[in-house]
């Protein structure tokens, strides 16, 4: 496994594919050759959320 916590553009780019292939993170991580940690890591540092609902309302 290699050692390296940086990921490259390639790398990110083949995780977003993997994901929206519905791959588990331990499936993309083994692909890859890097930590399920990095791999999850990644993911929620980069995962942009919506906030639903009404504006105004708290």
């Amino acid at each position: 496994m290699n050692k390296n916590k940086h990921l490259l553009s390639y790398e990110r780019i083949r995780i977003e594919e993997l994901l929206k292939e519905g791959r588990s993170f331990k499936a993309i991580a083994n692909e890859l050759g890097k930590s399920p940690t990095t791999v999850s890591r990644e993911i929620r540092s980069h995962t942009i959320t919506k906030n639903v609902g009404s504006p105004g309302c708290l």
